[in-house]
């Protein structure tokens, strides 16, 4: 298979990420950065809808821009990501042996 890839933007809090030295300096304050990706959707977008993916490369661009005093920027590339978390859906063991019992209950019953 061909590899699929898409760019998708994060979500941070608080204040969305936007801090103003003024009023809101963000000082002290523990950011956080999240996403959705489904990978499903990613798939069958490409043509591959019947199938599952087998491996997730996740590749992160992090640039923090700050703009202070007149004409000055600085910008900080981070390339770290901790807590990434990728959640599979399997069905749990106890509701496929209940659909079984229930099957066989109602296979005895015709």
């Amino acid at each position: 298979i061909t590899p699929v890839t898409a760019t998708v933007n994060m979500t941070f809090n608080p204040s969305d990420g936007t801090y103003d030295l003024v009023n809101d300096p963000g000082i002290g304050i523990i950011w956080q950065g999240d996403t959705l990706v489904d990978i499903d959707a990613m798939l069958a977008d490409a043509g591959y809808g019947d199938r599952k993916a087998t491996k997730v490369d996740i590749t992160m661009d992090n640039t923090l821009a700050v703009l202070s005093e007149a004409g000055t920027t600085a910008y900080i590339k981070k390339k770290q990501a901790e807590g990434v978390t990728i959640t599979a859906i399997v069905p749990e063991p106890a509701t496929i042996g209940l659909l079984l019992l229930g099957g066989l209950w109602l296979r005895r019953r015709s």
